[in-house]
C-alpha cells in the first residue's frame, strides 16, 4: 500500500500544481485585458478632450482676439505715427487715382452688414456693446490702413533712370524727416564742444578758458545754422544692385524693384541676416533727374521721407526752388524741409 500509494498522492499534487498554474495565467491575462481596456480608454477620453478643445468654434475667438489686439495696436501706432510726421494728402483737383482708391476701401463700411450673417451660437457670445464698439473703433482703423497703403498710387516717378549716370557722387542739401537733420545738427553742436575743450586744454590761461566757455555757451544758446550737405557715394554692383554710402548712416543696399526701369527701389541699412523681415526694407522712388543727372529727388511712397540731391554741396537757387515747387505738387510737406548748407 505504502509503494501503490506514493505514485497516486505526486498525481493528486501534480494535478493541484497545474490547476494553480492555469489559475494564475488566467488571472494575468484578465489582468492585461482589463490594462488595456483602461488605456484604450483613457487614449478615447484624451482624443475627445483634444478634438473638444481644438475644434474652430472654440478657437475663432481666441485667434480673433489677438487679431483684433494687434490691429488695434498697429492703428494707434500709424495714428500716433502720422500725428508725429502727418504727410498731407496730394494737392490739386482728384484724379483718377484717388476715385480708385475711394472705391477700393468702400467694401471696408459695408463689413458691419454681416454681422447678422454669423452664427447664432457666436452672435450670443458677444453682447451688442462690446460688437458696436469693435465696429466703431476698428473699422476705421482699419479704411485708415487701407487709405495709407493706395495714397502711393497716384505718385508719379520716372519713366527710366540709367542706373549707370545715376551712380556717383551726390549731396544731399534738402531732406524730410525732421530728425534726420536735427541729428546732424547736434553732431556738428558735439564737435564744436569738442574743439573747443581741446583748445582749452592745449595751455590756454585761466582768462582765456572763461571767455571761450562764455563763447561757447552763448553758441549753444543762439540758433544753430543748417547742418552741412551729407554726401552719398553710388556704386553699381555688376548684380544690377546698387551700394549707398553716406556720412551721416550706416551704409545701405539699393535694390532696384523689378518692372520700374530703375525708377523704385528697395533700401535697407539692416545687417543681411535681418533681410529676410518684410519691415526691413524702405521704398525710395525716384521722382525727377534732369537730362544732365546732375540733380534728383528722391521720396517714399507714402511721403514721409524726400531728399533733395544734386552733384555739388549746393544747388542755385532757382533749380532748389524748382524741386521745391515739384515736391510740393506731389504732396509732400515741404514747409518741413531742412536745407544743409545749400542756396
Amino acid at each position: 500500500m505504502s509503494l501503490s500509494g506514493r505514485p497516486q498522492g505526486e498525481a493528486r499534487n501534480a494535478k493541484s500544481d497545474d490547476a494553480d498554474l492555469d489559475t494564475q495565467i488566467l488571472h494575468i491575462e484578465q489582468r492585461l485585458i482589463l490594462r488595456e481596456e483602461n488605456m484604450r480608454r483613457k487614449a478615447r477620453q484624451l482624443s475627445t478632450r483634444v478634438n473638444h478643445a481644438l475644434r474652430p468654434a472654440r478657437m475663432l475667438w481666441p485667434l480673433a482676439g489677438m487679431a483684433a489686439a494687434a490691429a488695434a495696436g498697429f492703428g494707434l501706432y500709424m495714428l500716433w505715427r502720422g500725428r508725429r510726421d502727418p504727410a498731407p494728402p496730394p494737392s490739386g483737383p482728384a484724379g483718377p487715382g484717388l476715385a480708385a482708391e475711394s472705391s477700393a476701401i468702400s467694401w471696408v463700411r459695408l463689413l458691419p452688414l454681416a454681422w447678422p450673417l454669423l452664427p447664432q451660437r457666436w452672435r450670443a457670445r458677444v453682447s451688442p456693446t462690446t460688437a458696436s464698439a469693435a465696429m466703431s473703433i476698428g473699422l476705421p482703423l482699419l479704411e485708415g490702413l487701407l487709405s495709407r497703403r493706395h495714397s502711393a498710387a497716384d505718385l508719379k516717378t520716372m519713366a527710366k533712370v540709367d542706373l549707370a549716370r545715376f551712380s556717383g557722387t551726390w549731396y544731399v542739401v534738402a531732406s524730410l524727416p525732421v530728425h534726420g537733420w536735427r541729428a546732424a545738427q547736434a553732431a556738428q553742436a558735439a564737435q564744436a564742444a569738442q574743439a573747443a575743450a581741446e583748445s582749452s586744454a592745449s595751455g590756454t590761461s585761466g582768462t582765456s578758458e572763461a571767455s571761450e566757455a562764455s563763447e561757447a555757451s552763448e553758441a549753444s544758446k543762439a540758433p544753430q545754422a543748417s547742418p552741412a550737405a551729407s554726401r552719398w557715394q553710388l556704386t553699381l554692383r555688376r548684380d544690377g544692385f546698387l551700394d549707398l554710402a553716406s556720412d551721416d548712416a550706416a551704409d545701405a543696399l539699393m535694390l532696384p524693384v523689378p518692372g520700374s526701369s530703375g525708377a523704385k527701389f528697395k533700401m535697407t541699412r539692416w545687417p543681411d541676416w535681418l533681410r529676410l523681415l518684410p519691415w526691413a526694407w524702405q521704398d525710395q522712388w525716384v521722382l525727377h533727374v534732369d537730362d544732365n543727372c546732375s540733380e534728383a529727388v528722391l521720396g517714399s511712397p507714402n511721403r514721409r521721407e524726400l531728399r533733395l540731391l544734386s552733384r555739388h554741396p549746393s544747388l542755385p537757387e532757382p533749380r532748389l526752388a524748382a524741386l521745391i515747387q515739384m515736391a510740393q505738387d506731389r504732396g509732400f510737406a515741404v514747409q518741413r524741409l531742412r536745407f544743409h548748407n545749400a542756396g
